[in-house]
């Protein structure tokens, strides 16, 4: 027992920091699972947009579910951004990524859109848009709606914005608050850097298991020498 002691002293001190340092992915967000109720129409001039915040902490962003479908007619170069909130509207606000858009068809469903850039942190309690765009065509595809805020997960959903003049401006809740596009925003906890308390005391805690370990075998030796 004697001889575990300083190995479970060491082992505690790695344990502080890993634990420290560990970061976990999940869903900052999510609504997918609400009743829809309509949806905003993309296309002709009209962008939708959807905006949440992070809560307490910092994420880096993995993707981000939409339920769209609909589509009908041409539409080209579909589009996809996340963008900063600029005083409660995306217009002028920092676009962080945009992102890989995926088919999308006649049949509303969750469709998975990851990020272009890679390792794009989502700072704790701001707010953020989804925006869906395209560039040109004479078709429309939909971005379905819930009738509820309501959503799971440790951030929140915000207002919904539509643009019919290409992005150029916005209008917040149109058709009224209450109505947020179906969303999942999913993202890893960035990872704690370790405070120096908790490292100092790490770092005492395996000095210490050392220290009582080499004065052990120091006394067990003394022991030996005088027999």
């Amino acid at each position: 027992m004697r001889r575990m002691f300083p190995k479970l002293m060491l082992a505690v001190a790695i344990t502080l920091v890993v634990h420290a340092q560990n970061a976990k992915a999940g869903v900052i967000v999510d609504n997918t699972t609400q009743t829809q109720v309509g949806n905003g129409q993309i296309g002709g001039g009209q962008f939708e947009g959807q905006e949440f915040n992070t809560g307490s902490q910092s994420y880096t962003l993995d993707s981000i579910l939409a339920n769209v479908g609909g589509l009908s007619g041409t539409i080209n170069g579909i589009g996809a951004q996340i963008v900063q909130d600029n005083s409660g509207t995306p217009a002028g606000g920092t676009v962080l990524t945009s992102f890989t858009v995926p088919s999308i068809g006649s049949s509303f469903v969750n469709k998975e859109f990851d990020p272009t850039t890679s390792g794009v942190v989502l700072a704790a309690n701001t707010n953020y848009w989804f925006i869906l765009n395209y560039s040109s065509g004479s078709g429309t595809f939909g971005w379905n709606y819930a009738g509820t805020q309501t959503a799971s997960g440790p951030g929140s959903l915000g207002a919904y914005a539509t643009s019919f003049d290409n992005g150029s401006t916005w209008i917040i809740n149109n058709f009224g608050p209450g109505t947020p596009d179906l969303i999942q925003v999913n993202g890893t906890v960035v990872a704690a850097v370790p405070e120096p308390g908790t490292l100092t005391m790490a770092g005492t805690a395996g000095l210490f298991g050392l220290a009582l370990w080499f004065r052990r075998r120091l006394g067990n030796k003394s022991k030996m020498s005088s027999n």
